[in-house]
């Protein structure tokens, strides 16, 4: 019957714009989190960035005050240069 043929349609459905995005979004965040192993202040902030979170937001979301982030951007920054002189594409 059309009822039980209607599931297998849609679940053959090819993936939307939105899920790409979000996918390759987390494939991206998740290269950079990896040169960062063993920094959990880095990873969070790089996590928080990739959230949207700015400023106090962000300071509130790693838990630390605005010397220490600005600490953090700093070896963010650096390792990201040093492993990427010429930029970083997925």
């Amino acid at each position: 019957t059309p009822d039980k043929a209607m599931p297998a349609v849609f679940a053959s459905a090819p993936p939307t714009p939105e899920s790409i995005l979000l996918d390759r979004e987390s494939d991206i965040v998740g290269g950079i989190l990896s040169c960062f192993d063993g920094d959990e202040e880095a990873q969070m902030v790089i996590l928080g960035l990739s959230g949207g979170r700015r400023g106090k937001d962000l300071r509130e979301f790693v838990g630390v005050d605005q010397a220490a982030l600005d600490y953090a951007l700093k070896r963010i920054r650096r390792v990201m240069i040093k492993r990427y002189p010429n930029g970083w594409t997925p």
